[in-house]
């Protein structure tokens, strides 16, 4: 791998193979870090939206926020809960 500058412009050689593919592994981590993180600042209402996303009706919701298996945050009368929180209470990240 060469980074050449010419006339204030970078040209990255890339001579091998192993190169060509640790940048494409590292642009392919890039993207799938940075859609989990676009990912994380969705948020669901109580409600269909959020029963499309975790699978349970509303009543288990609210069950659920109520005996704290699923954080959520007040927004007025209704219920926020963040992507995070779906995650948690699905099992695919620890919980805090």
């Amino acid at each position: 791998m060469k980074l050449a500058f010419d006339n204030g412009e970078a040209t990255l050689n890339l001579d091998s193979y192993e190169d060509r593919k640790m940048l494409e592994l590292s642009a392919k981590a890039y993207g799938e870090r940075k859609a989990d993180q676009e990912a994380l600042t969705k948020n669901y209402r109580v409600g269909q939206e959020l029963q499309k996303r975790i699978g349970i009706g509303r009543s288990k919701q609210y069950e659920a926020i109520h005996n704290k298996q699923l954080r959520a945050k007040v927004d007025g009368k209704s219920f926020i809960v963040s992507e995070l929180a779906c995650r948690e209470y699905m099992g695919d990240v620890p919980s805090k």
